[in-house]
């Protein structure tokens, strides 16, 4: 039996990774490995075995560089989030993503025993990230972006000339002329910008504005097709984009897969949702979303005056309760939400609107019919030079997320790169790094600080 795997090498490797030191076996021989992937050194496989095995792929692992959700999340999406933010699960689902895999195939691909897997195989199966085909064996239900980089490099040139085309036709005429004055003006009236800093809000508003506008009707509704229902109740499906651990990235060309959004609802009464994308241009840890969510439920404390920097020192308020104000001013302050000024006074430093999504998406300058053709044509180019990276059972899927072309992370994270080359937008500070393209929808700006 040939046991060079397709993610693989013929040299001899150890079976699980971590330092480089030489450590006990985790289960409980008296062998001495190193606990490292990617060595040529003969070292046992499994359980204290002395065989020699193949460079496989669980001693190579991938990790999901991003995971863009499309659809209605529901409550209970961050239990699915936490599944897939597992390196073992996101191993899992790779190692059955080209081909079909039995339990026992992928527990061998992976070098992890069946019963350390087998229970999060069951989850992702009742999910429908993982379906059984024809054969009987599982494959991976949804996209993933791993194309070689030939591609990438071919891919980066076409989204860049259309990105050029959409920003000389409409972003700079209208978010960067005397245009931008009345619009900024009546946006100013009802919402609430840190520092009263443009150049800070213009980074979010721009985001917000190709999200929303490029999103065409026809498109969404036939992409709509391929939401799938999960567990929970919950109706979406998600796309996937891979980075190799062993791999050392020559180009930067990556860094533009890490754009995520997330509309985010705290299930209370708070009258509050917030909206939050993530690019390369913020400072935001890749498990920030899955820890920040309460936070908001603070800052509206905050808002409203329920909580206060220093209620220890100051009890004059009896709204306030001291130990929870303590406790949320702190988390605000560590995550960003809150920051204080040169005299020590705190202030929010993310955008707030008491407009409605919709109320801002109205005020925002209209986008002509012809958008609706080059988004199109954008999709159908980088279709023809990247279907084939995808399995073919994928193919049709991947054709329907591909006409998303100008509201996709590929696209608007380049608008915002084109934008700061050509000095239409200032880089952030490190403190607007924590914050930058998070808009919080609420009833209430009160304490978040005045706009001059």
């Amino acid at each position: 039996m040939n046991n060079n795997l397709k993610f693989g090498t013929d040299k001899c490797v150890p079976y699980k990774f971590g330092t480089d030191k030489c450590v006990p076996y985790k289960f409980g021989t008296d062998k001495y490995v190193p606990y490292k992937f990617g060595t040529d050194k003969c070292v046992p496989y499994k359980f204290g075995t002395d065989k020699c095995v193949p460079y496989k792929f669980g001693m190579n692992p991938i990790k999901f560089l991003n995971i863009d959700y499309i659809g209605d999340l529901g409550k209970d999406w961050f239990k699915c989030d936490y599944y897939l933010s597992k390196l073992s699960t996101q191993n899992i689902l790779y190692s059955c993503y080209h081909e079909g895999k039995t339990i026992e195939e992928i527990s061998d691909l992976i070098g992890m025993q069946i019963g350390f897997i087998a229970d999060e195989i069951s989850f992702l199966e009742k999910n429908a990230f993982i379906i059984k085909n024809e054969n009987n064996k599982y494959v991976t239900n949804f996209l993933m972006h791993d194309l070689s980089p030939d591609i990438q490099e071919e891919k980066h040139k076409i989204f860049n000339s259309y990105v050029k085309l959409v920003c000389d036709k409409y972003i700079i005429p209208n978010y960067f002329s005397k245009n931008k004055t009345d619009l900024m003006s009546q946006i100013k009236e009802r919402a609430y910008l840190p520092k009263n800093d443009n150049n800070f809000f213009l980074y979010s508003l721009i985001t917000f504005a190709c999200n929303n506008l490029f999103s065409f009707p026809v498109i969404s509704e036939k992409l709509s097709n391929n939401f799938i229902r999960r567990d929970d109740g919950s109706l979406y499906n998600l796309v996937v984009s891979l980075q190799n651990l062993n791999q050392s990235y020559t180009s930067d060309l990556y860094k533009f897969l890490s754009f995520k959004i997330n509309t985010l609802n705290p299930q209370t009464l708070y009258p509050l949702s917030v909206l939050l994308y993530s690019t390369y241009y913020d400072s935001r840890e890749d498990d920030w979303i899955r820890v920040i969510l309460h936070k908001f439920i603070y800052l509206y404390d905050f808002l409203v005056g329920r909580i206060a920097l220093n209620t220890s020192c100051d009890n004059t308020n009896k709204n306030i309760h001291t130990k929870y104000s303590d406790i949320a001013i702190k988390g605000l302050l560590d995550n960003g939400l809150l920051v204080k000024d040169e005299d020590g006074q705190p202030y929010v430093n993310i955008i707030v609107s008491k407009l409605t999504p919709d109320e801002l998406k109205n005020l925002l300058p209209p986008i002509s019919d012809d958008f609706l053709t080059l988004n199109n044509k954008l999709a159908d180019e980088i279709y023809e030079i990247s279907y084939s990276q995808y399995p073919s059972r994928l193919q049709n899927m991947f054709r329907d997320v591909n006409k998303q072309a100008f509201v996709s992370g590929d696209f608007i994270t380049r608008v915002l790169e084109y934008l700061v080359a050509n000095n239409f937008l200032k880089p952030l500070t490190d403190m607007q790094k924590k914050s930058v393209n998070i808009i919080m929808f609420t009833d209430f700006v009160g304490n978040a600080g005045l706009n001059p």
